[in-house]
């Protein structure tokens, strides 16, 4: 299985100071609205949780939880906007602690029920808590 890291087989490959590159709305990266107010964080880890679900969708297998606290696991420098109302921003996320990094049940893509019901992967099947559990029928 490889990520959208330039080809890294997540399971045997990511290294600290892997890096993977993306655009997403500013307020996803920025972690405000256009009227100013907060955008979701539940976790406070300043990473929000559009961004974490981008990033672990991207990424089969990401070292992370969406509403797990990443301080310490990445580092997330805003990069360039862009767009007709610069409402897009590039954002490069590096890998300092991928100790964490495995390919689960609920997050390697694949609908792995021995009766597929056609629900695949956190958070579309309710049978995963999250991208790290790994049991996608219980």
């Amino acid at each position: 299985m490889y990520s959208s890291i330039e080809g890294l087989d997540v399971t045997t490959d990511l290294a600290n100071g892997n890096c993977f590159t993306g655009r997403i709305a500013t307020t996803a990266v920025s972690g405000v609205n256009p009227n100013g107010t907060p955008v979701e964080d539940p976790d406070g880890d300043g990473f929000t949780t559009s961004l974490e679900e981008c990033i672990n969708d991207a990424l089969v297998g990401f070292c992370t939880t969406v509403g797990g606290d990443d301080t310490g696991v990445i580092s997330l420098p805003p990069g360039a906007t862009s767009g007709k109302k610069n409402n897009k921003q590039d954002f490069t996320v590096t890998f300092n602690n991928v100790s964490g990094c495995a390919v689960t049940e609920c997050s390697d893509h694949v609908d792995n029920e021995a009766i597929g019901d056609g629900l695949i992967d956190f958070p579309n099947d309710p049978e995963c808590s999250d991208y790290n559990d790994n049991n996608e029928s219980a």
